[in-house]
This record gives structure tokens, C-alpha cells and sequence, in this order.
């Protein structure tokens, strides 16, 4: 997997004010959380970190992190970033220091390759349903993307987690029923056929059926002699 490398200083002030202080001088405040340790505040440069993470996403890269004040590095991943919906700058880091001969937990991307068979030669639709895997393993062994190939794919047809290939010392802990690409069958469009008139347009053409306050209707038989022998009277 790939990492990168990562300078920081220890945040010995905290508080609002401090962080205010430490972005308005180009830092991004941050934390970084261990086995049960107590957190640790440090400071990162932006612009370094920017460059140095420029291209990664997520949380499948270790940043190796050199703190000042420290002898030794740090093998940190990013937990959780900040970022302020105004500007898009990242405002605060959460890492997650991680050891290299301990298993972890983590999610990883996952990425077809290839034009589905269902796709290319039988119209469907491609669906991607799952983005991204959680899956277990060495800090040093996490994948940056699980790639899968789909060439084979036909319509009416899924891939699931239980038919992905993954490296050496990775196991996948998303349920393997789940799926993760399909070729859909695409809706059709009924049209009526040849000669037949759609139900709404027979409805419409019907007569409007007028009542009491509309044509007069007309006098029952028995009215219209009665009618009769009044005016001869």
C-alpha cells in the first residue's frame, strides 16, 4: 500500500482560541487517538498536508507522522476530517495511530474493470451497489481498491461479495450476500398498439353527463296529458 509522509508539532494550548491561532498561521489543529491512551493534540501544516495527500482518498494510506517534540514516528491513519462547508478547507484531523503487527479494521473502494457482456451486447444497465468494502488486516497489507472484473457480466445477473478475489492477508467483513454489481434489465415503455385508443383519451371523448341545472329533462307521459287537459279547460 502506499504512504506518505507527514511533520507535526504537539498543541500543548487548547481550546477554541488555540486552533484559531494555529489556522490562522497555516496549521490544521488535529488529534491522534491510541490503544486507550490518552488523545494527543497536535498540529500539521496545511499546505504540506494537502501536497503530501494529494491523489488519496479515504482512510486506506498510512501517513507516517514525525511529532517535534518526539523521537520516533508515528504510523497514523485518518479517522475522521473536518471540513468547513464555506470554504472546503480542512479544519480538523482525527488520526488513529495503528501498529504494524496488529490487525485493524478498515474500508477500501471498489472499482470494475472492464464492459459488462449484459452492457455492451444485451442493453442493461450497469448497477454499482456497494462503493466500498470493510474489510480486516495488517496496517501494511490494506489495498488502496478492490478491483473486480465484470466483463463477464450478463443481464438479469449480480456479482457478490462472496465472488470477489482480494490480496494475500485480507479478509472481507461485509456480509458476502451483499451485492456489489448487477446488469439491469431496462423498463420498457408501453405503447399502445396499432388502432386502440389509451384509456384516458377514451375517457375524455365520452358525452359529459349533464343533471338537474343543466338540459331540461324531459316530463314523464302522464305529466305532459295532464298538461293537456288543463289548457283545453
Amino acid at each position: 500500500m502506499s504512504e506518505v509522509y507527514l511533520d507535526a508539532q504537539l498543541k500543548e494550548v487548547s481550546g477554541t482560541g488555540s486552533a484559531r491561532a494555529f489556522r490562522r498561521a497555516g496549521k490544521i489543529p488535529a488529534v491522534i487517538y491510541s490503544h486507550g491512551d490518552k488523545s494527543v493534540p497536535i498540529a500539521v501544516d496545511e499546505k504540506q498536508f494537502n501536497k503530501a495527500t494529494h491523489g488519496h482518498s479515504g482512510e486506506n494510506f498510512l501517513i507516517d507522522l514525525k511529532i517535534e517534540q518526539e523521537k520516533k514516528k508515528r504510523k497514523v491513519l485518518i479517522k475522521e476530517a473536518q471540513i468547513d462547508p464555506l470554504s472546503n478547507k480542512i479544519i480538523h484531523i482525527d488520526f488513529k495511530e495503528v501498529y504494524m503487527d496488529e490487525k485493524i479494521k478498515t474500508h477500501v473502494p471498489v472499482v470494475e474493470k472492464g464492459e459488462a457482456r449484459g452492457v455492451k451486447d444485451q442493453g442493461g444497465i450497469l448497477e454499482h451497489i456497494l462503493r466500498e468494502l470493510e474489510i480486516e488486516c495488517l496496517p501494511g497489507e490494506i489495498p488502496e481498491k478492490i478491483d473486480v472484473d465484470i466483463s463477464n457480466l450478463e443481464l438479469g445477473s449480480s456479482i457478490h461479495v462472496s465472488d470477489l478475489m482480494t490480496p494475500k492477508g485480507v479478509r472481507i467483513l461485509t456480509d458476502p450476500e451483499e451485492a456489489v454489481f448487477s446488469v439491469a434489465i431496462p423498463k420498457e415503455i408501453e405503447e399502445p398498439a396499432a388502432g386502440e385508443v389509451p384509456e384516458e383519451e377514451t375517457a375524455a371523448a365520452e358525452p359529459e353527463v349533464i343533471g338537474k341545472g343543466g338540459k331540461e329533462e324531459e316530463e314523464p307521459e302522464e305529466e305532459q296529458e295532464q298538461s293537456k287537459e288543463k289548457e283545453q279547460k
